[in-house]
């Protein structure tokens, strides 16, 4: 095939003498005379620097990436320095991009260990809160007025806590589902947020929060597999499956959230 790279090599914009993973990149020079553009030619150099792209924001250690960097530079000198090989160029970058998802997907399940253990945790605690008033407390009330006055605290706390364990098993079962379907093309938007677990379980627990707010005092009426939310004053039961909700799909709580919350403009 035609010549359309002289050259193909690696390059570090931060300085030759510079590590830092922010400046690799991978520089393409044309030939002096450069025949028409291949439309596939240009394909397989731009998938190549997509994929630069994606690789100096992955997170992985450093010689994992010093090797699917040397496996790019190899890969696209192999299919476009000189004479090019697009199908040799091809099968070559579709095999390191399997390898960065499986890297990446074992990044994942250390974090999703990470989010089942503070998930545990945070379980334990909610439910504990819970308990000890609902079991413990009410055996030391004498009046009649304290153990009603009791009984409206308990009304609240209740579905609070049980939103805890809700948001655990949404993010958990979110994150076992796209951790295991994922591909090369969402390695760089599988978690636009880069939430730590703790930061992650504190977020979502403030949107099941404000939903919780929402329901309580009726601003909109929400079902779910015909549960009427609403109704989680009477059911403290029901706030389970609203932080379960939230933690399933967050973005979707948000947006409903926004929409019924938007603030109306009158002249």
């Amino acid at each position: 095939m035609d010549k359309y790279y002289k050259d193909v090599r690696a390059i570090n914009l931060a300085g030759s003498t510079s590590r830092a993973r922010a400046g690799t990149d991978i520089f393409f020079e044309r030939v002096d005379n450069p025949p028409p553009d291949d439309s596939k030619v240009e394909s397989l150099k731009n998938d190549y620097q997509e994929t630069m792209f994606v690789l100096r924001n992955l997170d992985v250690d450093d010689a994992t990436f010093a090797s699917f960097y040397n496996q790019l530079i190899a890969g696209a000198q192999v299919s476009l320095k000189g004479n090019t090989n697009i199908p040799a160029g091809r099968s070559y970058l579709i095999n390191i991009q399997r390898d960065m998802v499986r890297a990446r997907r074992k990044a994942r399940d250390r974090y999703l260990l990470s989010l089942l253990g503070l998930g545990f945790l945070v379980t334990l605690i909610s439910l504990s809160i819970a308990a000890i008033p609902y079991f413990i407390v009410p055996d030391w009330l004498k009046s009649d007025a304290q153990k009603a006055s009791f009984g409206n605290f308990l009304t609240w706390l209740l579905p609070v806590m049980f939103l805890h364990p809700g948001v655990v098993l949404g993010i958990a079962l979110t994150g076992f589902i796209a951790n295991r379907s994922f591909g090369f093309d969402r390695i760089s938007t599988f978690d636009p947020y880069y939430f730590s677990p703790v930061l992650r379980f504190f977020y979502v627990s403030i949107v099941s929060y404000a939903l919780f707010v929402a329901l309580w005092f009726n601003v909109f009426m929400l079902g779910a597999g015909g549960v009427l939310l609403n109704e989680v004053r009477e059911k403290a039961e029901y706030a389970l499956l609203i932080g379960f909700l939230c933690g399933f799909s967050e973005g979707v709580i948000v947006e409903v959230l926004q929409s019924r919350f938007k603030a109306d403009v009158r002249e």
